[in-house]
């Protein structure tokens, strides 16, 4: 059963959302028309500046341990992927390389993060915290040309162990036109399957 919507934030331009906190507690935004990345207090309160530059910066995800935070900026002339600390940003650490990357995503234990480039290419690098500073791997190829780039917006999810990947894909028709595709989830499956072998 779904309950009602609520206004969390009420703003004149659409923001860009990024992730929600390990926590539960923020929900990591871009308001509409600016280049800062905002954080949410998703219990109640008045959204509040976590990071500000001269650059533009946004798609910011929160590592699953709450520690580090992933996210895009311009702040070297081209957009790409840049590491920092949480909850409070500190030293950066850009891990996308050469070609321009974006849509961040983090793995279930917070040792890799994943990235998209052009032409739909997923990338990914390794982290290591065990020493005094946090060491970053070079960037390798992890699935080649297989999702739509899209400079704005996160259109995939990672699975924990990175085997799969759920994804937001365009079906071209006739003549080249996109045409939308529907996904549906289907919950409670496992328990369906085993009532109907009778297992149940």
């Amino acid at each position: 059963v779904m309950g009602q919507p609520t206004v969390l934030h009420a703003a004149d331009a659409a923001p860009l959302l990024g992730g929600v906190t390990p926590d539960g507690e923020y929900l990591m935004f871009v308001p509409g028309g600016e280049g800062d990345i905002w954080r949410l207090p998703l219990g109640g309160g008045d959204p509040e500046v976590w990071l500000a530059s001269p650059a533009y910066e946004d798609e910011a995800v929160i590592s699953p341990d709450g520690r580090w935070a992933a996210y895009r900026s311009d702040r070297g002339g081209t957009r790409h992927v840049y590491l920092t600390t949480y909850p409070e940003p500190g030293r950066t650490i850009q891990v996308s390389a050469e070609v321009v990357g974006g849509s961040p995503h983090w793995s279930a234990d917070s040792e890799r993060i994943y990235w998209v480039v052009a032409p739909g290419t997923v990338m990914y690098a390794d982290l290591d915290d065990t020493g005094d500073e946090l060491a970053v791997s070079a960037p390798r190829e992890h699935v080649q040309g297989a999702l739509p780039f899209s400079p704005v917006g996160m259109q995939y999810v990672v699975e924990g162990d990175g085997e799969r990947i759920l994804a937001s894909l365009r079906q071209v028709g006739i003549g080249g036109e996109s045409t939308n595709r529907r996904l549906r989830a289907v919950l409670g499956w496992g328990a369906s399957v085993r009532e109907q072998l009778g297992l149940e």
